[in-house]
């Protein structure tokens, strides 16, 4: 089960971190790009393009948000089948022998709680 959690714990950060590359690639860095070169032939302002560069960041971090969610969800879900295998066919766990007892009293005598040589009760 260790091995298995080091593996998804593995995964699991190096999807995100490569999510979040793309992402920033995506969103971030291309249209800025695109914006630049629009500036530079003169389609569109300065000021356009940092309206769309401020945009575009208003977008990166809800998607990267988002995108590892879902890829939190996706790495773990073979974790979470080996966990429930192991439930269904473990043999430690037998409802049928286990007997439960009536508790009718319960008695104490000579009893002391203490805490760091502190008498409590």
């Amino acid at each position: 089960m260790e091995t298995a959690l080091m593996k998804l714990n593995f995964w699991q950060g190096f999807t995100n971190e490569t999510i979040s590359i793309i992402a920033y690639a995506a969103i971030t860095i291309v249209p800025i790009a695109f914006g630049v070169y629009l500036v530079s032939i003169k389609n569109i302002t300065l000021g356009t393009l940092i309206m769309i560069s401020q945009l575009s960041n208003n977008f990166v971090n809800p998607v990267i948000t988002i995108s590892a969610y879902f890829n939190d969800l996706k790495v773990a879900k073979p974790m979470w089948n080996k966990f429930q295998n192991l439930e269904k066919n473990n043999s430690f766990f037998k409802p049928d022998s286990l007997r439960l007892y009536d508790l009718n009293s319960l008695e104490f005598k000579n009893i002391t709680v203490a805490h760091s040589d502190k008498v409590i009760l």
